[in-house]
């Protein structure tokens, strides 16, 4: 059985550009809230919407959040 693929919030983002450039240690699932800016890329699987709208189903094997922290702690609080 595959492992549970890794949630990444932020990666369309100038972090989330870097990682990509070194790679993702594992497939992943990556949230954004513009579609325009999710590009093809191996291994990722994009999704619009935004974490608080409770879009991202799971499992995940790990949250990755490259974006602002206010918003991720808001979202897991709630």
């Amino acid at each position: 059985m595959p492992p549970a693929p890794l949630l990444v919030l932020g990666l369309s983002g100038q972090l989330g550009e870097a990682l990509l450039r070194l790679g993702l240690p594992m497939p992943a699932c990556a949230l954004s809230r513009r579609a325009s800016l999710a590009v093809a890329t191996p291994g990722v699987r994009w999704q619009q919407g935004a974490l608080e709208d409770d879009v991202a189903r799971g499992p995940f094997e790990a949250v990755l959040s490259l974006g602002p922290l206010d918003a991720f702690a808001r979202a897991i609080e709630a």
